[in-house]
C-alpha cells in the first residue's frame, strides 16, 4: 500500500468491495480495492446524523496522526450523507480468534501479548482508550505482527446514535462494549463516563491474554447475566470439561501473572500498561 502525506477524504466511487469480512454493532468490515490505497479493511459507519460529521472528521484526523508497528493504520473516510466509513489498514491474516484455533506454540503466543501490550502502551501514552479489546480486534498482519485495530471506533459510534452530551464525553446509556466477556466489574455499577479509563483496556487485556494462552473462548456458555453476577463477584474463567484449572499446566508462570495482574478485581490494583508491556518483555 501507498503511504499517503494526509488522511484521504475519499469517493465511494473509487472503492469495490471485494468480500464481508465481519458484521458487529457498530457496523460491516470489508476487504475493499480503494483505487490509490489498494486493499483496505473498510468499516461502514451506519447513519451517522448530518451535525456529527464535524466532529467524526475531527476524531478521525486524531486517530489518523498516530503511528506504531503495533496498532493498524486509519487511511481515509468517505464521508457522504448513507455512505461513510473508515478505511484502514488491513491485515491479510485475519484476527487473532482464527489463530487461537491452529493453537501455536508458547512463543508464539507470549509475542502475541507482547506485540498487543506496546499498541496499548502506545496509545494509552497518547490518551486513547480502546473500550473494546477483544479476540476480535486483534489482527496479524501479512509480516506476521499483531496489530491492535478497532480503537476509537467506539467514540465514532456513540457519534452516529448521537450518544454524547455537551462535553463530547459518552453518555450513561451508551453500552461500552459490543460483548460484556471483555469488561471489567466496574462496568456494571458506573457510569459510561466513569468506567472508560485505561484500566478497562487492561482488565480487558488479561481476559484477552487468558484466551490466547487457553486458545478458548472467555465465558463461553454463559449467559450475560450470569456472566455479569460472576465478574462481579471475583469469579475468572476457567477451563471447559468440568476442570477448575484457569491455565493450562504448561503456561508459562511470566504470562500466568501478567494476565492475573491484568484483570484484578479493584482498577487501582491493576497495572499500567507500560508495566505489563515491560513485564511482557522478559518472555521469549
Amino acid at each position: 500500500m501507498s503511504s499517503n502525506e494526509e488522511l484521504l477524504y475519499c469517493d465511494s466511487a473509487d472503492i469495490h468491495r471485494v468480500s464481508l469480512l465481519g458484521e458487529g454493532t457498530f457496523g460491516q468490515v470489508y476487504r475493499s480495492e480503494h483505487s490509490r490505497l489498494g486493499l483496505v479493511a473498510e468499516r461502514v459507519v451506519p447513519n451517522l446524523p448530518s451535525e456529527q460529521e464535524e466532529r467524526f472528521r475531527e476524531a478521525a484526523e486524531h486517530l489518523y496522526r498516530l503511528r506504531c508497528d503495533n496498532a493498524t493504520r486509519l487511511y481515509g473516510l468517505v464521508l457522504h450523507p448513507d455512505k461513510y466509513s473508515l478505511l484502514m489498514e488491513y491485515a491479510q491474516f485475519g484476527t487473532v480468534e482464527e489463530l487461537m484455533k491452529v493453537k501455536p506454540p508458547w512463543p508464539v503466543r507470549a509475542k502475541v501479548m507482547r506485540e498487543v501490550a506496546t499498541g496499548l502502551k502506545y496509545l494509552h501514552a497518547h490518551h486513547v482508550v480502546h473500550g473494546n479489546l477483544s479476540r476480535h480486534n486483534v489482527v496479524i498482519s501479512s509480516d506476521l505482527v499483531a496489530k491492535v485495530t478497532d480503537f476509537g471506533l467506539r467514540e465514532w459510534r456513540v457519534l452516529a446514535s448521537n450518544g454524547y452530551d455537551g462535553d463530547m464525553r459518552p453518555s450513561a446509556v451508551t453500552p461500552l462494549v459490543d460483548t460484556d466477556q471483555y469488561a471489567p466489574p466496574e462496568t456494571f455499577t458506573k457510569s459510561a463516563s466513569e468506567a472508560l479509563t485505561c484500566s478497562f483496556d487492561i482488565y480487558s487485556y488479561g481476559i484477552l491474554s487468558w484466551e490466547v494462552i487457553t486458545c478458548e473462548q472467555a465465558w463461553k456458555g454463559w449467559s450475560p447475566s450470569e456472566l455479569r453476577s460472576a465478574v462481579q463477584k471475583g469469579h475468572r474463567p476457567v477451563l471447559r470439561a468440568g476442570r477448575t484449572e484457569q491455565f493450562p499446566a504448561a503456561c508459562p508462570l511470566t504470562m500466568r501473572n501478567i494476565t492475573t495482574e491484568a484483570w484484578r478485581q479493584h482498577p487501582a490494583d491493576r497495572p499500567a500498561m507500560s508495566g505489563i508491556w515491560f513485564y511482557c518483555t522478559s518472555l521469549w
